[in-house]
């Protein structure tokens, strides 16, 4: 699987060091596989970079079907895009929390704010609901391997972030869905995104259908 992904490994200890979708002359990368639970993010360039706890990785992974993992946008999604006053932020953070909940779902966030914020920090934005359910963020598109990833999706760079992520965590590449207020930054057509309205963001009807699909994940 390594191979296929294009990943360098070196064993030291108990764990393997993964180099892989590593941009060709960006810094290093490296991400720890802890060889009884799961993989690990111990390096990385961007400001959170890759992220997954061993709690986490437990949950997903000792049992029959791996957990599902929700990507989250932010603009447009937990809020309205434009106009946005301070008082609306994240204000469907809380639902969408509970949604995750109820189906034991994982977020990661893949909304443009993890560039220039600290993941504990927008945990604390989001509340605790969903705050306790974020285990990581998207690499960024520019940190990226392209070549390592299907040709299908060049030119779709947030659906080239999420697949990244899902195969740097050995994630199931089909239990993922995507919230987002951008379809053209997606594979057309892509089944795991769930398009939101910017004006809106998080509708009733979104979270129902998130709880749809989440549902046939489990």
């Amino acid at each position: 699987l390594l191979e296929c992904l294009g990943a360098a490994v070196v064993t030291i200890g108990k764990c393997d060091f993964i180099q892989c979708f590593q941009k060709p002359g960006a810094d290093r990368k490296r991400f720890a596989v802890n060889n009884e639970v799961g993989i690990h993010a111990v390096e990385s360039r961007t400001p959170v970079g890759f992220r997954l706890h061993s709690h986490v990785i437990e949950n997903m992974y000792n049992r029959g079907m791996p957990s599902p993992i929700v990507f989250v946008d932010f603009d447009g999604v937990l809020h309205p895009e434009s106009p946005c006053y301070a008082h609306r932020l994240f204000e469907r953070a809380e639902a969408l929390g509970e949604v995750l909940q109820d189906h034991q779902a994982w977020a990661v966030l893949s909304t443009s704010w993890r560039v220039n914020h600290d993941m504990r920090q927008l945990q604390r934005q989001m509340g605790t609901l969903l705050g306790e359910r974020v285990v990581g963020v998207n690499p960024q598109i520019d940190d990226l391997d392209r070549r390592a990833l299907p040709d299908k999706l060049q030119g779709f760079p947030r659906h080239m972030e999420c697949v990244a992520y899902l195969r740097a965590q050995d994630a199931h590449l089909d239990h993922w869905v995507a919230l987002d207020d951008r379809p053209y930054w997606f594979y057309p057509f892509c089944p795991q995104l769930l398009v939101c309205n910017p004006k809106t963001g998080l509708t009733d009807e979104n979270l129902k259908d998130l709880s749809e699909r989440l549902a046939l994940m489990r």
